[in-house]
């Protein structure tokens, strides 16, 4: 027969597995223990500590504006010379400062968004037509009549039953939500079944997967029509990321409609981050090399100046306007300096 611990001995077992651990704890102290006294080689001693805490505590006090204390924190991080780990520790604090700063601006009305006037060094000569420039199209508008757009906005599996079925009908080589996913969306090898059997399920009977796609990808046009579908995935489990700097480009620099259909963090949400931000342009840009190759704007020599805040178009989504639609050659445009959004669709 097993005799229980401490069974016999006249002491219970709970006193006797205590004493056991206070024998052990004095004969090999545990480095990593608070309360233990033998302490790691490893661990920072306590001046150091306190060093850390009131050059951090100064640091505060110097920039009491976010937005000072941002750039002060911005530039330690790119001209100190510092290890890896401090490097990083340094660019966590910089996202939880952005935190601390006013949201950025919406833009409501596109049509009224200010035209930012190119340089004569980097125009191509080719002034650009107010219809090329950015609009926002409902699905209610592509598909009357069907209940879409409430649909959508109002289910978040359904939104989700979307796009891993778009990547199941696509055969795309992950079917991971959280990682971008690039296919061609005129693919005549495929009706878009598993589309279909999503929108049947949400009671959407009038709309095929087919339908769905290709009413999506019909909003293309103009100059060139390359057939790309790229789900972009910045955010898959939701929340808000900080961009410090928007990247202003242009993915070919021809007179060629870009199509985006935003797929929202939450049901219900109505505000910016989903979509690309855009600026207007007044004329075409030089191209960099031959024309349809991607135009990035900082690469132009010498690099021009920052395009100032009020031409940076925030587009708004919310039901009604769940789809950005503007020409390539019309806008320079960037991943948002806020992203929230679940990913987007961008069919080119």
């Amino acid at each position: 027969m097993v005799t229980p611990f401490g069974a016999g001995t006249g002491v219970p077992g709970s006193r006797r597995m205590a004493r056991l651990g206070s024998v052990r704890a004095r004969a090999s102290p545990n480095p990593f223990s608070t309360s233990s006294k033998a302490t790691s080689p490893f661990a920072e001693k306590p001046s150091t500590r306190r060093k850390k805490t009131q050059n951090r505590k100064r640091l505060d006090d110097e920039h009491e504006d976010p937005n000072a204390l941002l750039d002060a924190l911005e530039r330690r991080v790119r001209w100190s010379e510092v290890s890896r780990g401090e490097r990083e520790r340094a660019r966590r604090r910089l996202l939880s400062i952005a935190s601390r700063l006013e949201p950025s601006r919406d833009t409501p009305d596109l049509d009224a968004a200010p035209v930012w006037m190119v340089p004569p060094d980097l125009s191509a000569g080719a002034p650009i037509t107010p219809d090329l420039y950015p609009r926002t199209v409902s699905l209610d508008q592509l598909f009357p009549g069907t209940g879409l757009g409430a649909a959508y906005n109002s289910d978040a599996e359904f939104r989700a039953a979307l796009r891993a079925a778009m990547r199941y009908d696509l055969r795309a080589a992950t079917r991971s939500k959280g990682s971008t996913c690039h296919k061609v969306w005129k693919d005549r090898s495929t009706d878009f079944p598993r589309l279909t059997e999503a929108l049947r399920r949400r009671g959407l009977e009038s709309i095929t997967g087919g339908d769905f796609v290709l009413t999506l990808g019909s909003l293309c046009g103009g100059e060139a029509t390359s057939g790309s579908l790229l789900e972009i995935v910045n955010n898959a489990a939701g929340g808000r990321d900080r961009v410090l700097v928007h990247s202003w480009h242009q993915d070919s620099g021809r007179q060629q409609r870009t199509v985006m259909l935003g797929f929202p963090p939450k049901s219900g949400f109505e505000g910016t981050g989903v979509f690309s931000h855009c600026v207007k342009l007044s004329h075409e840009l030089k191209p960099q090399g031959r024309r349809g190759e991607v135009v990035q704007f900082e690469l132009y020599d010498p690099r021009p100046r920052e395009i100032p805040e009020e031409y940076v178009i925030r587009p708004v989504y919310k039901e009604g306007a769940e789809i950005l639609v503007y020409h390539d050659n019309a806008v320079l445009h960037s991943t948002p300096d806020y992203i929230d959004r679940e990913a987007v669709w961008r069919f080119m």
